[in-house]
This record gives C-alpha cells, sequence and structure tokens, in this order.
C-alpha cells in the first residue's frame, strides 16, 4: 500500500514528465528528477552569482569574501 508521502512525492515528479518526454524526444537524456533539480536550483545560483558580481562592482570585497558573506547569510 503506498503512503500518501509516497502518492504526494510521484505526484510532483510526473509535473516534469512532460518537460523530460520533450527534452528525451531532442536527444536530451534528463528523467522527470534532473529537471526538478535543475529548474529548483539554477534560480538559486543565478542568485548567488548576481550577488557576488554586483558587490564586486560596488568595489566591496574579493569573490572569495563575498561568497563567504553570502554563505553566512544564508
Amino acid at each position: 500500500m503506498q503512503t500518501d508521502y509516497s502518492n504526494f512525492a510521484r505526484s510532483i515528479v510526473e509535473l516534469f514528465r512532460p518537460i523530460s518526454d520533450f527534452f528525451q524526444s531532442l536527444g536530451i537524456p534528463f528523467g522527470p528528477e534532473a529537471w526538478m533539480f535543475i529548474l529548483a536550483v539554477t534560480p538559486l545560483l543565478l542568485i548567488i552569482i548576481l550577488l557576488v558580481v554586483r558587490g564586486r562592482r560596488s568595489g566591496g570585497l574579493d569573490l572569495d569574501e563575498g561568497l563567504k558573506k553570502i554563505i553566512a547569510s544564508t
């Protein structure tokens, strides 16, 4: 018997099935779990990069100190 959590997790993964099917037809071999990870992590990485670049333009800290500051604030 499936638990409520298993049913919920399966329904979330199934949301990414159309994206997976489309890109697999183009030859990109990522499954729904991979697309879920990509779409969740990419915006976070872009925000971190934007904050580091913005900090460097303002004459602030170097890259290592900027990353440490961002990581410490999360």
